[in-house]
Parts: C-alpha cells; structure tokens; sequence
C-alpha cells in the first residue's frame, strides 16, 4: 500500500500544478464577462466594442497556442510558463489603464 502511495505522488504534484494554472489563467477569462456592464458604464465603451475586443483575444489566444507549444518545446516549460506569466500580467495591467 506504501508504495502505492509513493508512487502515485508525482502523478498528484503534477495535477495539482497543472490544475492551478489552469484556474489562475482560465479563472480570470471567465470572470471578466461578469465584469463587462460595469465596464462599459465606467469607461463609456460600448458593448459591441467590448464583445469585439474579447473575440480578438480569443482568436489571438487560439493563434499562439501552438507558438507557446513549440517555444516550450525548444527553451523548456518552465521558461515558458514564467514567460507567458508576465506576459499575461503585463496585458491585465494594461488593460487596466485603457481610456
């Protein structure tokens, strides 16, 4: 039974790191639709506007994926992973100083 459980500790480190990347980065997608009436109230932009510029992220999201699989393929994951963090971080920050 102990080496079971031994065995088995790699497999549950991995799903729950993977697990928390997912819900960091896939948690904070979903959530900004409920956000988006008190969006556009507060910066005057209008909802067509707003549904625009979340498909563009969609699509440029869908377009880079496979860029994201390659570069972790030739530099490594965690390089990867720490890159697509900032990045990810730099664009919410930015998005925050939108007129």
């Amino acid at each position: 039974m102990n080496r079971m459980v031994n065995s088995l500790r790699p497999f549950g480190l991995f799903l729950t790191a993977a697990a928390l990347i997912l819900g960091l980065s896939m948690g904070i997608r979903q959530a900004l639709g409920l956000f988006i009436p008190d969006m556009t109230a507060a910066t005057g932009i209008g909802m067509a506007t707003f549904s625009a510029a979340f498909a563009v992220q969609n699509l440029l999201w869908g377009f880079v994926s496979p860029l994201g699989g390659m570069l972790a393929d030739r530099v490594g994951t965690g390089l990867t992973l720490a890159l697509g963090t900032v990045l990810y971080a730099f664009g919410l920050g930015l998005m925050a100083f939108t007129q």
